[in-house]
Order: C-alpha cells, then sequence, then structure tokens
C-alpha cells in the first residue's frame, strides 16, 4: 500500500470516529466557579462561535436549547460535564463534550 493511500484511509478513519466533528467547533465552554454548593447555580458560557444561531445544552438529561450563555440548577453532589450543540447558520451542527466542568458539593 503506498503512503497516498495509507493518508486517505488515515483521514477517513479520523473523521469516523468523530475527532473532527469536536476540533471543528472551535469554542470555549466555562463555568462562573469550579464549585457549587447543592442546590445551587451555576451559570456556563460559550465564547467564540461566530457562525451560531442557538446553541442545545445537554448535562446529562436532554438536550436544552439556549443562547451563549445559560444557568443551571444544581440538584446532586458530583462532577458534571456538558454537551453543547452549536446549531451554526445555514443549517449545519456541531457538538463538542467538556468533561468535568464542575463539581457540585453537599452542604
Amino acid at each position: 500500500m503506498n503512503k497516498y493511500v495509507r493518508c486517505v484511509l488515515f483521514f477517513f478513519t479520523f473523521l469516523q470516529a468523530g475527532a473532527y466533528a469536536f476540533a471543528q467547533c472551535g469554542v470555549t465552554v466555562t463555568a462562573d466557579k469550579s464549585q457549587v454548593c447543592v442546590p445551587g447555580i451555576v451559570k456556563l458560557k460559550v465564547t467564540g462561535c461566530l457562525t451560531c444561531n442557538g446553541i442545545d445544552w445537554d448535562l446529562g438529561n436532554g438536550f436544552v436549547p439556549g443562547k451563549d450563555t445559560f444557568s443551571f440548577l444544581v440538584g446532586k453532589a458530583g462532577t458534571y460535564s456538558v454537551t453543547i450543540r452549536l446549531r451554526l447558520a445555514g443549517g449545519g451542527t456541531c457538538t463538542q463534550v467538556r468533561q468535568n466542568l464542575f463539581v457540585g458539593v453537599a452542604t
């Protein structure tokens, strides 16, 4: 197998794994605090999406439509990750995951 064929196969394997979809978003997801007393509210924010028509937020309970900021009621102790789905101009979407974004702490 020549170098060209190996390179093309690697590229398509890379696309199928979903790495390209995560890399293309290029946005930053932040929380206003790293620890939240339960029950409490954490404010999340997405920056860097210049072509977004909307953002869907998922903190483990299904996607909820929103904008670039989102307030979430932390109801139980634990580590929280967030998945965002960017709704882009032109009808496309891009999904990005931010692992271990904040911790809910029992009081």
